[in-house]
Parts: structure tokens; C-alpha cells; sequence
């Protein structure tokens, strides 16, 4: 039941800033790189600078340490834009439950490849 979660004001902030982005980057051109079958880099850097990857990433590793909850309004934001960007998402909560989990070398690691390049598409 939605109305029994609470959002914190954290939370709703990195949201208006994914839905900005999205909005601004994201949907643009969405449609083309869908029908190109391609991800679009342009847009994804544009999340990496707005440091929308590193929603969940603990503090102490250089993210926002915002919560999984946060991660999925930013994600669930971002796919609204473009699906593909949902993918981001589940490899950042995957990144999450290794914390939960107890797998702190592999999150941290993780983490600091975050720390280090912002995101993810350095890699791609």
C-alpha cells in the first residue's frame, strides 16, 4: 500500500532531478536509439553528471547513500523516459544487495569503481 511508505525529502529530491534529466536528455531521443537498437551514451552521461548512478553508493564510498528506495524512484523516473535506463537501475540494486547480503568486498569494490569513473558506462 503506497500510502504507508515514506518518501524522505533526500529521496524526492534525486527523483525531481532524474525526472529533469529525463526530461531534458532522456526522452529526446529515446525513440531513436530504440529504433537504432543502440544505448544512447549522451544521455547517460548527462545522468552520471547529475551523480543520479550513484544514488544507493554508501557515503563513505562517494554516493548519496540514499536507500534502495531512492534508487527505484530514480530508476522508475529515468525508465519512464527510456526503458533501457531500468538497466542501470537493477545493476545498481544488485550493487545494494551485495551490501545487504554481507558481500561488503564485491559492493565496495563496486563502489569505488563508482567512486573513481561515476558510472558504469566508462565500461561500455
Amino acid at each position: 500500500m503506497r500510502e504507508n511508505i515514506v518518501f524522505s525529502e533526500q529521496a524526492k529530491e534525486l527523483a525531481a532531478k532524474a525526472r529533469e534529466i529525463a526530461e531534458k536528455h532522456v526522452r529526446p531521443n529515446a525513440a531513436k536509439y530504440d529504433k537504432l537498437q543502440q544505448y544512447n551514451y549522451d544521455a547517460a552521461k548527462a545522468v552520471a553528471e547529475a551523480g543520479l548512478f550513484k544514488t544507493f553508493i554508501p557515503k563513505q564510498y562517494g554516493g548519496h547513500g540514499a536507500g534502495i528506495l531512492a534508487l527505484a524512484m530514480v530508476t522508475e523516473e529515468l525508465a519512464k523516459a527510456d526503458s533501457g535506463f531500468q538497466i542501470q537501475g537493477g545493476r545498481a540494486a544488485s550493487i545494494s544487495r551485495a551490501f545487504a547480503d554481507g558481500h561488503a568486498d564485491l559492493a565496495r569494490a563496486s563502489a569505488i569503481v563508482w567512486r573513481h569513473y561515476g558510472n558504469w558506462t566508462s565500461f561500455y
